[in-house]
């Protein structure tokens, strides 16, 4: 119905005007769900799914290839202890990780930036059945780099010519950042030459950078000698003169 104030009478009294079509009376759906959204479908379909996908998160894996997703998934959210106890708990198990799920820890571990957790892993993976490859000691790399350790990550990195591995292209990159953070700018430059050698592409910037800080180290390292000079002659000066008042 429409409500329309009348004209002529104050104060206004409503008027109530006939209307042709009747009227449309929506029923309120049995659940709500939110502020001022109604949701038509009863809560008890949406209770049972939340519950399934509870059980389904919650389901504990059973096969290598499982614990090694789900090993995977701690590491992309850096819960590098939940990746330590599933690789734990799937050895309790009877399950012998591969070269694939030590990696997934280990890279759970460099997201995090736990070197000192990574090292022991590294270690324990070479003495065990899992032959360590290429990206094992790339995760290795990385997690050095990210704890700023460099010289470890250097290390790693020229033992793998010796296990008969080949570096590529990310961890000597990732070696030369860290020695260009930790100060070590010519290693980062003998690194680069390398790098060019195996006809990898460099990063122009840091090199410039590098390049800079070496020749600013050397100009204080020229001044302070200069400096030290002058001193000395200045000690000899006053030497020669205090000799010769005493010949006076």
């Amino acid at each position: 119905m429409v409500v329309a104030p009348a004209m002529l009478d104050y104060p206004l009294t409503p008027v109530i005007a006939a209307r042709s079509q009747p009227l449309t009376v929506f029923k309120r759906p049995k659940w709500s769900l939110g502020f001022g959204h109604w949701n038509p479908r009863p809560l008890r379909h949406i209770l049972s799914r939340s519950r399934r996908v509870q059980r389904r998160a919650s389901a504990s894996p059973t096969t290598l290839q499982e614990y090694t997703t789900l090993i995977d998934g701690y590491g992309r959210r850096k819960w590098w202890k939940k990746a330590e106890g599933a690789l734990a708990e799937m050895r309790t198990r009877g399950l012998e990780p591969n070269a694939v799920t030590i990696r997934a820890v280990m890279r759970a571990l460099s997201n995090a930036k736990r070197w000192d957790r990574a090292l022991p892993l590294l270690r324990e993976s070479e003495k065990s059945k899992i032959e360590p490859d290429a990206s094992l000691y790339g995760e290795a790399i990385s997690a050095a780099s990210a704890s700023e350790q460099w010289e470890d990550a250097l290390a790693l990195l020229r033992q793998m010519p010796i296990r008969k591995m080949m570096p590529d292209e990310v961890s000597y990159s990732t070696v030369l950042q860290a020695c260009a953070t930790g100060n070590a700018w010519k290693l980062a430059l003998e690194l680069a030459s390398e790098m060019r050698a195996g006809k990898m592409q460099v990063d122009e910037t840091l090199l410039t950078t590098c390049e800079q800080a070496i020749g600013s180290r050397e100009a204080s390292v020229v001044n302070s000698v200069s400096d030290d000079d002058h001193e000395v002659e200045g000690e000899e000066e006053e030497e020669e003169w205090e000799e010769e008042e005493e010949k006076e």
